[in-house]
């Protein structure tokens, strides 16, 4: 069959009419199978893989824990949402010279306290009351139920809480098992009782009862004698101003005061000084949400758990000063580690679709479409519509990694909250740093491939396949020629490039809109090539 017999580069009216119709709805259904593919996977998989997750979440409790036989305790609340919902406290102890905590016991109690005194471990709330003893859980009946209670502390020898009764505020002390009355309480504002049990914090000496109190970004301090049976407790002196994340506990026989400092990313430790704050310790934070801080029996030393987000807790063994050491416990993402690969499935899914359909128009222009150019006496093979798509994958590769590799570094700490927000961590600055210079180089490899596919036809990934770009008259194109085609790769790679293959499928002369705005083809130098 002649050039002249051809129909407009179909083997024939027939062929025509069947790849076309074809191709229209091959094209419009991968379309929408684009848009389609990645939304159903993300909806099967990643919301899936959340809502998994999301059946239920630990929470650990630094501000509830305790020192019992030179181990640490600490609570943490698992939420479940299916499928029963409830909540379930886990009880985990940690030996200083384990590598980390571990589990040790499910309690049935929500939020409770810790609380150790010389022979036992308390677990104490309103409604729960057991303790740990030789390793064993011993739970104990209550009369009744307590109302709000703050902190547990030590009251003459007994634990003991402040408990917020709709009509009083009592010190009850817990001896022979049972929960008695010891002492009065008045407070300013006595009337907020939810908030004052969630905002005040009681630790004693032999002689002495400490309260403080936080409202409205301070804190405030007042002592009183631990023989009285009435406190009057309203003329509070404020000794810090601070944020609601705060911890005071009794060491050396003096109230220290452990606070987060925003402002500057840091944990302070403070000693009250007569009426004022002295900070002695800082440790560099950057997302704290609680605080709890716990010195050891007989040493110079304290641990401190802080958490950032729920999820995660971190140890700090401080010992004369120094951090002595230092780990994280928990989740440092919330979701599944998989996770934060499944988010980028949907991204290849929409780069998978056009090759695939690459590969099926290829194999349909073979049986419908002539593959030959004519120019006078001159003639070359059309480039097949797969083979140009591997090489725009290849030089896709070369011209945006270092783009890709910055915007990964830059994104890493997404998937470590902790990361996130610790500005010392450079790889999200070292990232937007390397995307930056990725963007140069994208730009200097648009130019440099210009000028090869002008001079030679050919870029990298033309290289490996066997194909070339020349000019209509089967002659190299030219570097200005060559940048329009490539410039417009902005308009062909619409959607993933399902513009520039449903274009090149279609056009007379394979051509996408590049192709035909610099007045340029695609050739299979493998083939019979005669320029």
């Amino acid at each position: 069959m002649t050039v002249d017999e051809q129909v407009k580069g179909y083997l024939s009216e027939t062929d025509k009419k069947k790849f076309t119709i074809t191709i229209g709805i091959l094209g419009a259904a991968f379309l929408i199978l684009q848009f389609v593919l990645p939304f159903v996977f993300m909806f099967v998989f990643m919301f899936g893989s959340a809502f998994t997750t999301l059946q239920s979440f630990e929470a650990f409790k630094p501000d509830k824990a305790a020192i019992y036989k030179d181990q640490l305790w600490f609570l943490s609340e698992t939420e479940s949402f299916r499928p029963k919902p409830g909540n379930t406290t886990k009880l985990y102890s940690w030996d200083q010279a384990s590598p980390e905590p571990v589990p040790a016991i499910d309690i049935a109690a929500n939020n409770p306290w810790l609380f150790a005194d010389k022979d036992k471990l308390w677990i104490i709330s309103p409604s729960y009351l057991a303790y740990i003893e030789n390793d064993e859980l011993i739970e104990l009946e209550l009369d009744r139920n307590l109302g709000n209670i703050s902190n547990p502390f030590l009251y003459k020898g007994s634990p003991a809480v402040i408990e917020f009764l709709p009509s009083e505020i009592v010190v009850k002390a817990l001896i022979n098992n049972t929960w008695q009355r010891q002492a009065n309480l008045t407070l300013w504002n006595s009337s907020q009782f939810d908030y004052l049990a969630k905002n005040i914090r009681v630790i004693t000496d032999d002689n002495t009862i400490h309260f403080f109190y936080e409202s409205s970004g301070s804190l405030f301090y007042i002592n009183k004698p631990i023989s009285s049976r009435n406190f009057d407790v309203v003329d509070w002196e404020p000794v810090l101003e601070t944020d609601n994340c705060w911890f005071t506990f009794l060491w050396e026989g003096e109230p220290q005061v452990f606070y987060a400092d925003y402002a500057k990313r840091k944990i302070n430790g403070a000693r009250l000084q007569g009426k004022k704050l002295e900070d002695f310790f800082s440790f560099d934070s950057f997302a704290v949400s609680e605080i709890g801080v716990y010195p050891l029996a007989g040493s110079d030393g304290f641990i401190m758990l802080y958490s950032s987000y729920p999820g995660s807790v971190r140890i700090i063994k401080v010992s004369a000063s120094e951090i002595a050491n230092d780990f994280r416990f928990g989740k440092g993402f919330p979701f599944p580690k998989g996770f934060t690969f499944i988010m980028f499935i949907p991204q290849i899914l929409s780069l998978l679709v056009p090759f695939i359909l690459a590969f099926i128009f290829t194999a349909l222009m073979r049986k419908h479409r002539t593959e030959e150019f004519y120019f006078q006496d001159k003639h070359a093979f059309y480039a097949p519509l797969f083979k140009r798509a591997l090489a725009q994958l290849i030089d896709g590769f070369i011209l945006v990694f270092p783009l890709g590799l910055g915007w990964s570094m830059a994104m890493v700490p997404l998937f470590d909250m902790d990361k996130f927000a610790d500005p010392s961590q450079l790889f999200m600055f070292s990232g937007f740093t390397i995307m930056a210079l990725g963007i140069i180089w994208a730009i200097g490899g648009l130019f440099l491939f210009s000028y090869l596919e002008g001079k030679w036809g050919i870029t990298p990934g033309k290289k490996i396949l066997c194909i070339r770009v020349l000019g209509i008259d089967l002659q190299p194109c030219g570097f200005g020629r060559a940048l329009v085609r490539n410039l417009l790769k902005f308009i062909d790679g619409f959607f993933s490039f399902m513009v520039g293959v449903l274009i090149v499928a279609l056009s007379e002369n394979w051509q996408r809109v590049g192709d035909m705005a610099a007045r340029t083809i695609v050739v299979d130098t493998k083939r019979r090539f005669i320029p």
